[in-house]
């Protein structure tokens, strides 16, 4: 939710101001990458963990990842708003919240 407030102190001329919001984007994917690893461990049962692991990291990442620079560079030139892919990021932080409010909670249960 930050990203709209940070992609606009990106915006800015001055390198400190930049420096600052580079520095905000990174303490948030920090701690959204933190708790990722058990997060992912626990969806899964030892005998699918790595594929099941590999799977469900790398084909979002693919499919996001890969298209980010792609759909930036068409919401700047539709809208005219160099901020516009704050909205993009935004649109894939609800999606991410929303599953993660349906992901059961196993912290109290065995991993076998």
């Amino acid at each position: 939710m930050l990203s709209y407030p940070l992609f606009a102190l990106m915006h800015h001329p001055d390198p400190a101001l930049i420096f600052v919001a580079q520095l905000g984007f990174v303490v948030l994917i920090a701690a959204y990458l933190a708790p990722y690893a058990a997060l992912m461990a626990e969806m899964f049962s030892r005998a699918v963990r790595c594929s099941g692991v590999s799977v469900a990291y790398n084909v979002p990442l693919a499919i996001f990842g890969g298209t980010t620079p792609m759909v930036a560079t068409y919401l700047i030139g539709r809208s005219h708003d160099d901020l516009s892919p704050a909205y993009y990021m935004i649109a894939c932080a609800l999606i991410a919240v929303g599953v993660l409010l349906v992901t059961p909670e196993t912290g109290r249960t065995a991993i076998d």
